[in-house]
């Protein structure tokens, strides 16, 4: 688990914009923006919130490796 401040499951770099996070079990998202350290998350049906509890997300893919492999999600 991770926190919006703090970095995603003991890793050194902290959450990003275009990231894939689980927010819920089973329930992906990609970081649109990090206001106030609070992360905004958007799903595949374009739906953009505030994470509520931002202690519960979890990193699932980082930015760098997606686009990298040519990922648009």
């Amino acid at each position: 688990m991770t926190s919006s401040a703090g970095p995603p499951g003991g890793s050194a770099e902290p959450l990003g914009v275009g990231d894939v996070v689980e927010y819920a079990p089973g329930r992906t998202a990609i970081v649109t923006d990090i206001c106030a350290g609070v992360p905004w998350l958007r799903d595949h049906g374009f739906r953009e919130w505030p994470a509520d509890d931002a202690v519960e997300i979890r990193v699932v893919r980082r930015r760098a490796a997606r686009t990298s492999e040519g990922d648009s999600w």
